[in-house]
């Protein structure tokens, strides 16, 4: 679903100063105007939620890296008991 659109008119000197900080960063007009509000409202910025974003992600790989080598030890050791067994039963016969 896309974000909702809020028109606004500006006077012509925000827009030189908007279009022009445009081009120096290569952001759009949208995504300036996002960040102002988003800074004159108090809230979190969006590079800011998307640090969050990427630091959860970061944790959930390395818990789930964590859990897939804690179930290939698992596997691992179960393999070595049964051919451990094995073993054990053609040597006793």
């Amino acid at each position: 679903m896309p974000n909702p659109f809020l028109g606004v008119r500006i006077p012509p000197e925000l827009e030189a100063a908007l279009a022009a900080r445009a081009r120096a960063s290569g952001q759009s007009k949208s995504d300036i105007a996002i960040a102002a509000l988003e800074t004159y409202l108090g809230l979190p910025l969006c590079h800011e939620r998307l640090t969050g974003i990427e630091q959860r992600l970061t944790a959930l790989e390395t818990m789930a890296r964590e859990a897939c080598r804690m179930q290939r030890d698992r596997h691992h050791r179960a393999v070595d008991r049964e051919n451990s067994l094995g073993h054990s039963h053609h040597t006793e016969q």
